[in-house]
């Protein structure tokens, strides 16, 4: 109890003498834990394992508006995503310290089952953005409010901080964007996106969807960008056969 008393006298109250010790700590221990909640500085916890399994179809249904089909042949994928945001992972292939490149074919589900862990998440949130809007926004897009260039792609490059916790990226649909030009400077944007997020140490903050396979990087961004989305991303295969947007 002698650090609780030491607290108080930091927050600048005193402890009187003629109480005895017992109820002297039962006092210091009730205004220490008031002033804890008054100042709201318990940080949020995350999900269990079993919380994130638990729940994951009522947040699909939340971010969707369809009911999680239990049959679905995703459900490893959705397993090795609740091991890495919970943090209580098993499987080797799957590394806290990388982020999550999901992939699969169309229509898979792939963006919905990153919606509804982000829904769920109280520390590992992720803001999301189509891969397609990000060149557009360097080639410049009136309907987007962008003029173009470096300029309109570089906040991709940086995270934000909200509420204490960094916030990360999540991009969507990678692979499915062109090569843009500016002023007749061709880009190929997401390119320049991820090396830039890899060399400022991002590679556990930052997230994909993608219908590419892991070997089909090199072909697409070359190997110095394929090379560091290796080493930023854990690889985790939607093996579903039906495609759930047309045949809910």
């Amino acid at each position: 109890m002698k650090d609780l008393s030491e607290e108080l006298k930091r927050m600048g109250m005193q402890v009187s003498s003629n109480e005895s010790k017992e109820a002297r700590d039962q006092r210091i221990s009730k205004n220490i834990q008031s002033y804890r909640d008054k100042l709201k500085i318990k940080k949020p916890s995350e999900l269990t394992l079993q919380m994130y399994r638990r729940r994951f179809s009522e947040a699909y249904f939340q971010v969707t508006g369809n009911a999680w089909n239990k049959q679905s042949e995703a459900r490893g994928a959705i397993v090795q995503l609740a091991q890495w945001f919970s943090g209580e992972i098993s499987m080797p292939n799957i590394k806290a310290d990388k982020g999550l490149y999901l992939y699969g074919g169309f229509g898979t589900g792939k963006t919905s089952i990153m919606k509804a862990f982000n829904l769920m998440t109280n520390t590992r949130k992720f803001k999301m953005k189509s891969s397609k809007d990000i060149a557009k926004a360097y080639a410049g897009d009136n309907s987007l409010g962008e003029v173009g260039g470096y300029a309109a792609i570089k906040r991709y490059t940086d995270l934000t901080v909200r509420n204490g916790n960094t916030e990360g990226w999540m991009f969507d649909d990678l692979g499915a964007e062109k090569n843009m030009k500016h002023f007749g400077q061709e880009e190929n944007v997401m390119a320049d996106i991820m090396t830039s997020l890899y060399d400022k140490g991002h590679k556990g903050k930052v997230h994909v969807t993608s219908n590419l396979d892991p070997n089909q990087l090199s072909e697409r961004y070359g190997e110095r960008a394929a090379s560091r989305m290796m080493e930023m991303f854990n690889f985790v295969h939607v093996v579903e056969k039906r495609d759930w947007r047309t045949s809910q």
